[in-house]
């Protein structure tokens, strides 16, 4: 998926436009020229835009997809899987990320689904490395990983206790 997606950010880098073939043969370019009077650099800040975009998506799906199920797998392993505290613990985690996931979403959508601009770009930037951010974005994931660590780990020592 990530290939096509590529590919497909590709066909948007204006640094070098049209295929190959018609450049090694002199050929002009088809279709409208972009021109942009202020911002002579636009093109590249789209391309850019769109990585930026691609990469933190990726991440963070991978991340918020990949982290429960490790933890089922302990879980499991450590045959904690159907103890009510770790059932407990494990659905407070998913509600963490869930809040943080939701809070990622709207920044997303508010500020990188939108043109660049100078004025964006800064008001990007004072959101991004605002305080509120990085707890929603990332300390929420990690406090929702070390319930589910606690939890686990919890069910695992009672359950040897009781023993």
């Amino acid at each position: 998926m990530i290939v096509v997606f590529r590919s497909y950010v590709g066909k948007f880098d204006m640094r070098n436009p049209g295929e190959p073939e018609q450049q090694a043969q002199g050929q002009s370019q088809e279709g409208p020229q972009i021109e942009y009077v202020q911002d002579n650099h636009q093109p590249n800040r789209e391309l850019e835009q769109l990585k930026v975009v691609s990469n933190y998506i990726t991440f963070h799906i991978g991340l918020y997809l990949a982290t429960p199920p490790v933890l089922v797998i302990l879980a499991e392993g450590l045959g904690v899987v159907e103890s009510g505290l770790f059932i407990s613990g494990f659905f407070l985690m998913i509600i963490l990320y869930l809040v943080s996931g939701i809070s990622a979403g709207w920044f997303m959508g508010k500020f990188i689904n939108h043109p660049w601009t100078d004025e964006r770009l800064r008001a990007l930037y004072a959101e991004a490395y605002s305080g509120r951010r990085r707890i929603l974005h990332h300390w929420v994931y990690w406090a929702g990983l070390v319930v589910g660590l606690i939890a686990l780990v919890m069910a695992y020592v009672l359950k040897n206790s009781a023993v």
